[in-house]
């Protein structure tokens, strides 16, 4: 039990299975310090010692209970061996008696063996209660003697003599037996104490050396795993966050550095996002510097062209020449495409302009209208149609172009990357557009190779990618995901494997910026 409930403590289970807390949203964990654990050891050491020290305290005692029980046999024996030892020879002085010529009493010694006998009998009396009709017989036997001195009277008081001498032997001994087995007993509880000291001594080492030893590799393999840690989110990593399954200063240490990993995961965030919108606004405004010399070179043979198809197509009205409304034929087909020239610069112009970063009002359709036109000319799109259908009196939204531009193109691209190889069905990008509450929705549906429920689930991920690394580094939705959401809007794909993929972008009527996660 003992073992459990340390080991319980030192290895800081966490209940359930704990999650890691977003950084800045982590509850505080409840501590419990290296100090608090290394108190809680000592005292586990010193209940552990004191409950030993108790069995010894135990073990003390029941030796001394024992000793002073083999103190009281002794103190009994040397009572029955001396009045014994003089009932022997009282024994042997009244046999001599009787051996002498009868009628002529002679005491000797015997009268010192009765007194000795007199003055021990009241403690044997007390002691062993057993022996009292013996003794009774005995002191009237010596009555009798004093009383008439013949042979029958020594002859009844020997008798008597020896009896009480083989009681009190058959007593000696069956005290002696008890002083052995007591003394067995004191030897085995001294070598039953040597064994538990010995087997409680080793189970404490052993015991506390493991916790020890489970604490500190414990403690060492978390530093390493902290220090591996914040050298790799130095070198970019970007894995799940480190498993908080302590409550001390070290899990405390864990917590900062998941927090330090979040922290600079969202700091990356925000400049990747940056970073692509900086791309995006610098690429629109080459293409745009491109498309106004361009057009500045252009305009002008185009709007010479135009007046000679104009005047052409006038002077052929008035004239009565037979090939006259041939020309006017070819004339307006060549102002038909001199206007499409110039209706494609002005496109190019219109998408590449440069936008305010603030959030204004927008007409989404004539956004979706020239970014479709504008990405159409990209060979991904060749063999693939294209196709709007944009719902009537949509109201203008709040939002940043650029924005809106750079995930519609996202969109587009992925969409067009996902035809590729689509043998036996016409290749075909929906666009459209519909009024949803509190906002507009904006969908692009292709039917190309769709995508698989395992990387469905994670194609919003940063990094995250299915294409070469030539053509993509997975950043495309997660910045269409952060874009969106920066307007407080969402997205959504749904695909179905060989079918075809439809992304959904909500747009809210009004702009509520949040920042980039």
């Amino acid at each position: 039990m003992k073992l459990g409930l340390l080991a319980h403590f030192f290895s800081d289970p966490v209940a359930g299975a704990e999650g890691v807390p977003a950084a800045g949203a982590a509850p505080a964990l409840p501590q419990r310090t290296l100090r608090a654990k290394g108190i809680l050891a000592l005292l586990a050491m010193v209940i552990y010692v004191a409950v030993f020290a108790l069995y010894v305290a135990h073990g003390r005692q029941v030796l001394d209970h024992i000793v002073t029980q083999q103190e009281q046999i002794l103190d009994r024996q040397r009572a029955l061996i001396k009045v014994n030892a003089a009932v022997a020879h009282s024994v042997v002085e009244l046999q001599f008696q009787l051996n002498r010529r009868p009628g002529v009493p002679a005491y000797g010694d015997i009268g010192l063996d009765f007194a000795a006998i007199e003055e021990g009998l009241p403690d044997l009396r007390q002691r062993f209660p057993e022996i009292v009709p013996n003794v009774a017989r005995f002191v009237g036997d010596v009555s009798a003697l004093n009383a008439a001195w013949s042979a029958g009277t020594l002859t009844a008081l020997r008798n008597s003599a020896q009896e009480l001498g083989s009681q009190l032997e058959q007593l000696e001994d069956g005290l002696g037996d008890r002083y052995h087995l007591l003394a067995r007993q004191y030897h085995d509880a001294i070598q039953h104490t040597f064994i538990v000291w010995v087997v409680s001594s080793l189970v404490g080492i052993l015991l506390f050396g493991t916790l020890v030893s489970m604490f500190f590799t414990r403690l060492s393999t978390d530093i390493k795993l902290l220090e591996s840690r914040a050298v790799a989110i130095v070198g970019g990593y970007r894995g799940p966050p480190l498993e908080i399954a302590r409550r001390d200063e070290v899990g405390g240490l864990m917590q900062a550095v998941n927090g330090m990993q979040a922290e600079l995961r969202r700091w990356e965030r925000q400049q990747e996002v940056s970073r692509q919108q900086r791309f995006h606004q610098e690429k629109m405004a080459a293409v745009g510097s491109l498309a106004a010399a361009v057009a500045h070179e252009v305009n002008n043979p185009i709007a010479a062209i135009v007046g000679i198809a104009q005047h052409l197509i006038l002077t052929a009205g008035t004239s009565p020449w037979a090939g006259s409304a041939a020309s006017r034929d070819e004339a307006e087909l060549i102002l038909t495409h001199a206007e499409r020239i110039a209706s494609i610069m002005r496109q190019v112009a219109s998408l590449t302009a440069r936008h305010s970063p603030q959030p204004e009002l927008l007409d989404l359709n004539s956004l979706v209208e020239a970014t479709c036109n504008f990405i159409s000319y990209d060979k991904r799109f060749d063999g693939i149609e294209l196709a709007t259908e944009l719902a009537t009196d949509l109201p203008a939204v709040n939002a940043v172009a650029d924005h809106l531009t750079q995930v519609l193109m996202n969109l587009l691209i992925n969409a067009a990357d996902s035809m590729e190889g689509v043998k036996g069905r016409t290749r075909r990008i929906d666009v459209s557009t519909a009024a949803a509450e509190g906002g507009m929705l904006l969908s692009v549906t292709d039917n190309g190779c769709g995508i698989g429920p395992a990387v469905l689930a994670r194609v919003f991920d940063e990094f995250f990618t299915t294409k070469p690394v030539e053509r993509g580094g997975g950043i495309g939705l997660y910045l269409c995901k952060s874009l969106i959401e920066q307007n407080d809007g969402r997205i959504a794909l749904e695909s179905t494997p060989d079918i075809g993929t439809t992304a959904r972008c909500f747009v809210p009527s009004s702009y509520r910026h949040r920042a980039a996660a």
